[in-house]
């Protein structure tokens, strides 16, 4: 465990501590699903994404100063992949559990015959759709 993710657990600890009022008790849960989502990212991935990137302009860069031509297609597509990361960087966001309503429809939804495997079954498929699209 990081420590953005030791934080976000003090923080989610905070916002379940029933001592608190209401409104500083979500400020923790945002706090803590912010640093959970951000503890998520992967940084060293990005980093070495920004280092290709970065290899592919000064290669592209060399070739234009000997007169050779400038070739910036590794550079492009370096650059295509670093936004694409980032953007999904970007777009974590904390987990979402299902709704009473949802666990209603999930237990509408399995097999009695093969109850704990379905019902397992059934709840990971909408929890992986409701939280990862």
């Amino acid at each position: 465990m990081n420590e953005l993710e030791r934080l976000a657990r003090w923080h989610q600890a905070m916002a379940d501590e029933p001592k608190r009022n209401q409104e500083k008790r979500e400020k923790h849960a945002q706090t803590a699903a912010i640093l959970l989502a951000a503890s998520k990212v992967d940084v060293a991935g990005l980093m070495e994404l920004v280092a290709k990137v970065s290899n592919a302009a000064y290669v592209a860069g060399l070739q234009d100063a000997n007169g050779e031509g400038c070739d910036a297609t590794a550079q492009t597509l370096f650059e295509d992949e670093l936004e694409t990361a980032l953007r999904m960087a970007l777009a974590q966001r904390g987990w979402v559990g299902l709704t009473d309503d949802e666990n209603i429809e999930v237990l509408d939804a399995v097999d009695w015959y093969n109850f704990p495997e379905d019902l397992i079954a059934e709840t990971s498929r909408r929890l992986k759709e409701k939280n990862h699209g």
